[in-house]
C-alpha cells in the first residue's frame, strides 16, 4: 500500500508537469533522478509484493501442513527483508543515468544511456514488471483456485455424510452451511480472478509503452506524434 501511494503522489507531480507546464524535474537534476527512481522503483515492489501475496494464498489453501506452514508471517517478513533492499539496489542506475537533457529544443528528464534503456526495455519492463509477476500470479492463482475447489467438495461430502441418519434424511443446516460455503468459495475464486485481471491490465501496457519509448528514442518526431505519445504515456502511467 505504501508504495502504492509512493507512484500515486509522483503520478500527481506527472500531471502537474503535462496538464499544468508546472514541472520541477526539468528544472531540478536532484528531483529528475528521484522521481525516475521512486517510480521505477516502487512499482516493481508493489508488484513483487503482490506476487508474494498470491503465493501465500496459495500456500494458505493446500491440504498439506508443510506446505500451509509456509503461510506465515515469519515468511512474510523475511520475503519483504531480503525482496525490499535488492529493490532499492539493483534501480539506482536510474539516479546515475536520469538526466535533464535538450530534446527538439525543450528539456526533458529522461536517461539516454544505451545501456541502461536496454536493462528498462528488455528485462524491467517485459519481464520484472511484466511477464514474470503476471505468469507467478496465473500460475498460483489458478492453483489457488483449485485448491479452493477442492476444499469446498469436500467440505460438502463431509456435511453430506454427517448429516445423513438412518433413512436417509437430510438435516436443513447442513445443507444451508454447504450453500453458503460454495458461495464463499466462488466469491473468493472470483476475487482472485479478478485481481489478476487488474494487475495484468495496468501493467502490459506500461511495459509495452517503456519498450516503444526506448526503441524511438533517437527517431525524429512531429509535434503530433509528440503529443499522441504523450497522452499515451500519461494513460499507461494512471493505469
Amino acid at each position: 500500500m505504501s508504495t502504492s501511494l509512493v507512484i500515486l503522489q509522483i503520478l500527481i507531480t506527472r500531471i502537474l508537469a503535462n496538464g499544468f507546464q508546472l514541472d520541477y524535474a526539468i528544472k531540478s537534476e536532484s528531483w529528475c533522478k528521484l522521481r525516475a527512481y521512486f517510480v521505477i522503483m516502487a512499482a516493481l515492489i508493489s508488484l513483487t509484493m503482490e506476487t508474494f501475496s498470491t503465493i501465500d494464498r496459495y500456500f494458505s489453501t493446500c491440504r498439506e501442513v508443510k506446505m500451509r506452514n509456509l503461510s506465515s508471517m515469519r515468511t512474510a517478513k523475511f520475503l519483504a527483508a531480503c525482496s525490499v533492499p535488492i529493490c532499492l539496489v539493483i534501480n539506482v542506475p536510474t539516479l546515475i543515468y536520469y538526466d535533464i537533457y535538450l530534446l527538439g529544443g525543450q528539456p526533458v528528464c529522461l536517461s539516454v544511456n544505451a545501456i541502461y534503456n536496454s536493462y528498462i526495455s528488455y528485462i524491467y519492463s517485459p519481464i520484472l514488471i511484466g511477464m514474470l509477476p503476471f505468469s507467478l500470479m496465473i500460475l498460483f492463482g489458478l492453483l489457488t483456485c483449485r485448491n479452493i475447489q477442492i476444499i469446498g467438495r469436500r467440505r460438502t461430502d463431509a456435511s453430506v455424510i454427517t448429516s445423513v441418519t438412518g433413512g436417509g434424511v437430510i438435516g436443513g443446516g447442513s445443507s444451508v452451511q454447504s450453500v453458503s460455503s460454495r458461495r464463499m468459495d466462488a466469491q473468493l475464486t472470483s476475487m482472485f480472478l479478478m485481481n489478476i485481471i487488474v494487475v495484468s491490465t495496468a501493467v502490459f501496457p506500461y511495459s509495452a509503452y517503456n519498450i516503444y519509448s526506448a526503441i524511438t528514442l533517437n527517431f525524429q518526431k512531429d509535434s503530433d506524434r509528440r503529443a499522441i505519445e504523450g497522452f499515451i504515456a500519461q494513460t499507461v502511467l494512471l493505469l
